[in-house]
């Protein structure tokens, strides 16, 4: 069932971005393709993996799709990490707790009209849903499904502000997802109309030297940085704990690490504040896949995490 799949997310390069595009949050949840085939309404994981866990949400499904159609979202509650919300979409049950499982919508196929854009379809979507809404007598909120919001842009100007404007509403979100409005229906597929953007936390740390690239043919040292050594600095029970952490070379260029290595072997170089990358993981002691940026000889102070 591959050909069932969810669609898949390219990583921002907003030259290849066909413009105009819908810019929404990317929440941390599940994602799911719900379909009817017939009578029948299933609902399947991005790894084609059966989900029995929402029934709630596959009533309102049955009143929306046509024979072949699909609803693809994320399940999630608000507030709650991904690890626990996994779990409960993933469980073989149905309970009080998967019970309050909503999936935010962001995209809609009936089928019947494949051509259709991402703006159609979207536009189809939330239509569909305020029908519903309207013959069940019940408000938009209190459905288990919903449209995901969204800002229009037309440029990488405009996106990047509307990405900006959801990161300091909601600064724990995992990033944004854009949209080509004019997009087809691909679902398992790799384009460049469907992009994230996810931010990217920095850190200042002072690195105090290198190790050497080590060749992996022979096992000779190739006379460049192959890692930069950095004090780590963190508040653990109200006490900073210092330690040393490798740092990945990054934005280094090769002439670069062979310089900043021969500087080191000459004990000419001095230790320097730099500006690392990394991702977020609060299950990490130190920083997960720390990347350098640049040197700031301007700092004299590393930060604190």
């Amino acid at each position: 069932m591959t050909d069932e799949s969810i669609e898949l997310l390219k990583n921002w390069e907003p030259s290849k971005m066909p413009w105009p595009a819908m810019v929404q949050e990317k929440l941390d949840g599940v994602p799911v393709r719900i379909r009817r085939i017939g009578s029948h309404v299933l609902a399947w994981s991005r790894q084609n993996e059966a989900i029995v866990s929402i029934p709630h949400i596959i009533e309102y499904a049955k009143h929306m799709l046509h024979d072949g159609g699909s609803i693809i979202g994320e399940l999630y509650i608000q507030g709650l990490p991904f690890k626990t919300i996994n779990g409960l979409v993933r469980q073989q049950k149905y309970d009080a707790k998967s019970a309050k499982l909503v999936l935010n919508v962001f995209d809609f196929d009936q089928r019947d009209a494949p051509a259709l854009t991402y703006e159609a379809r979207r536009a189809t979507f939330v239509v569909s849903l305020d029908n519903l809404s309207r013959q069940l007598g019940k408000s938009l909120s209190d459905l288990p499904i919903r449209a995901i919001p969204g800002v229009i842009c037309y440029d990488e100007r405009s996106a990047l502000a509307a990405f900006d404007m959801i990161m300091q509403a909601k600064p724990d979100a995992e990033g944004v997802v854009v949209h080509s409005l004019d997009k087809t229906f691909q679902p398992g597929k790799r384009c460049w109309g469907t992009q994230r953007i996810k931010p990217v936390p920095t850190i200042d740390l002072k690195i105090i030297g290198f190790e050497e690239a080590i060749s992996l043919k022979t096992g000779a040292g190739l006379g460049m940085v192959g890692r930069l050594n950095a004090e780590f600095t963190r508040m653990v029970k109200g006490k900073a704990v210092t330690s040393i952490i490798g740092i990945g070379p990054g934005a280094l260029t090769h002439p670069q690490r062979k310089a900043l290595w021969n500087a080191a072997v000459a004990n000419k170089y001095k230790p320097t504040i730099a500006e690392i990358r990394y991702m977020r993981d609060d299950t990490y002691d130190a920083l997960r896949q720390p990347t350098f940026i640049r040197f700031r000889p301007e700092k004299r102070e590393a930060d604190v995490a």
